[in-house]
């Protein structure tokens, strides 16, 4: 029976020298099993992988796709919205996902 368990930069070392010699192979054991089960599991809600590429939009891309968001509106408002991105003075993108919960939230209250 192993009485601790091994952290994760433990097992990046190789380290396994705080277990007992009598409890080292049945540790590596376990940890064989368990990266097995993780590989042949599904991964939890939430952190599967995404379903489109993020795409990053210009000011204008997003007039031309969204004609109810102005441009100077983008401008303002990037402080204060996470999915806009000032790269500088003159320059912004826009996170289309971003945008895209956004446009989403607002319009169910």
């Amino acid at each position: 029976m192993i009485s601790r368990y091994i952290d994760l930069p433990e097992i990046v070392r190789g380290d396994i020298s705080g277990l007992e010699p009598h409890e080292r192979p049945e540790a590596l054991r376990q940890l064989a099993q368990g990266i097995t089960n993780l590989a042949n599991s599904n991964p939890p809600e939430g952190l599967s992988a995404p379903d489109e590429v993020e795409r990053w939009l210009t000011p204008e891309d997003v007039e031309a796709a969204y004609p109810a968001i102005k441009r100077r509106w983008l401008f303002e408002n990037a402080g204060r919205m996470t999915w806009i991105k000032r790269i500088s003075r003159k320059r912004l993108l826009v996170d289309e996902a971003g945008l895209k919960r956004w446009m989403h939230r607002s319009t169910k209250s």
